[in-house]
């Protein structure tokens, strides 16, 4: 059986605080190894994905 699809949303965000960096989109690997230990497959969901696109995306997951 194939692992479920777990959609994780991302945030922006920088490494560096003298020359930050708006377009990095990312997320804490907390989210998805909780998501990998659960037997799930984490899916990150960028902030610049929305409409139409985003819709047919959730209709693959099967959780947020």
């Amino acid at each position: 059986m194939p692992k479920p699809l777990i959609g994780i949303t991302t945030q922006r965000w920088s490494s560096s605080t003298t020359r930050p960096n708006q377009r990095v989109q990312g997320e804490l690997h907390g989210y998805m190894d909780a998501v990998l230990a659960v037997g799930g497959l984490p899916v990150m969901i960028p902030l610049s994905v929305q409409g139409a696109d985003l819709a047919e995306l959730y209709g693959y997951l099967a959780g947020l």
